[in-house]
């Protein structure tokens, strides 16, 4: 007996030590990175014209978990102060707080995350404004990205601390590449948000000659699924055509959608957590509408030039005109710039944007300004 726990002992002795070395190696290589950004912004029509706000993003990663367990956890905290108003509240937040454990089936990922499919168009992680928009939620992806399937259990608003629960859930199923007869692209989401709307994407796309991109998306609205009214009497659609070349870093965008308006009782077609600049230029004149549905039928007709001047600096100019859906109803144009640049390679960057507002005779809303200077540093290892 006493030889067996002479034997147990040896062991513990030897195992433990062995243990706390392999937790010591895979603890010790955190990989972190703080992204820290001045923001300037000027808008002519509110009351305080001139703001200046910063923020401040640390994600955290750990490699070796990855390498040694195939588990990828992912830390990320924001801060967010408005100096122009000192009474102002300033806003930390855990922004994402996820793991995605590599399975040979799939990725299995649950925790607080951003979100951001098919550039933003019905569900956008807002990453322009300085904290984003973030969901809690338990999510299926096949190894090769082409199936994704999401539950939502709450979502935090960008720039808010503040979190909306949902009762049932939400729901999201995103199938990526997927073809038709080898020459037709297929992208199709489903988003089901309780208590706002079930949406039904399908994006067909093609490219020719490595230059062309043709693209249009439909999609198909009604009421939501803990909605008892009648699935197609709420229905209401939204579609758009794009075509776009580009050649020699640089590319030629030209496009238009359409948002249909009310049927009945039930608000226009709404992308409630789509990404504005993403639909109707800098200064959002619709964002509200595009968020919480149009009050008639409305249209955009967009186009826009990019361009490398050289490895660093770049330059975008995007233009739209607002009309109803009939092109008769003048709801007003916008125009604008971006120029980005880096000051210290790989460290130090800046962004201007602005955007011109101009009325039409139909529109709503004032003519406005509005103008945005970002610099933004890195610190940490480059990725």
């Amino acid at each position: 007996m006493k030889l067996v726990l002479v034997f147990i002992s040896c062991i513990c002795v030897t195992i433990f030590p062995i243990k706390n070395a392999i937790a010591s190696y895979i603890l010790d290589d955190i990989k972190s990175n703080v992204y820290v950004k001045s923001r300037t912004q000027y808008a002519e029509n509110d009351s305080t014209q001139w703001n200046q706000y910063s923020n401040v993003l640390l994600n955290v990663s750990f490699p070796k978990i990855d390498t040694y367990l195939d588990v990828k956890p992912h830390l990320e905290f924001g801060h967010f102060y408005n100096h122009s108003n000192p009474t102002s509240e300033s806003m930390t937040r855990l922004t994402e707080a996820y793991v995605d454990a590599v399975l040979p089936i799939g990725i299995l990922s649950f925790g607080e995350k951003r979100f951001s499919l098919n550039g933003g168009r019905f569900i956008s992680d807002a990453t322009f404004n300085l904290l984003p928009r973030t969901f809690q939620q338990i999510s299926y992806m096949t190894l090769n990205n082409n199936i994704q399937f999401s539950y939502l259990k709450s979502t935090s608003a960008s720039n808010s601390t503040q979190k909306h629960f949902y009762s049932n859930g939400s729901y999201i199923i995103n199938a990526n590449h997927l073809t038709l007869m080898d020459l037709i692209d297929i992208n199709a989401q489903v988003f089901l948000f309780e208590d706002i709307s079930n949406t039904y994407s399908i994006t067909f796309s093609k490219h020719f000659n490595g230059q062309h991109l043709i693209e249009s998306t439909v999609s198909y609205q009604t009421n939501p699924y803990n909605d008892n009214h009648s699935f197609y009497s709420s229905s209401r659609i939204f579609h758009d055509a794009i075509y776009k070349y580009s050649f020699n870093n640089q590319s030629f965008r030209l496009g238009t959608r359409f948002f249909e308006g009310p049927q009945s009782s039930t608000p226009g077609f709404s992308a409630p957590y789509s990404s504005g600049h993403a639909w109707d230029g800098y200064v959002s004149t619709y964002m509200s509408s595009i968020q919480n549905g149009f009050s008639e039928d409305f249209r955009s007709i967009f186009g826009s030039f990019s361009t490398q001047l050289n490895q660093t600096q770049f330059v975008n100019i995007h233009g739209y005109l607002f009309r109803g859906q009939s092109l008769t109803k003048n709801l007003g144009a916008e125009i604008d710039l971006c120029i980005q640049d880096e000051l210290i390679k790989n460290r130090l960057f800046w962004v201007y944007k602005v955007g011109q507002f101009i009325p039409g005779i139909d529109s709503p809303a004032p003519s406005e300004l509005k103008m945005w200077l970002d610099f933004v540093a890195q610190l940490g290892p480059i990725n």
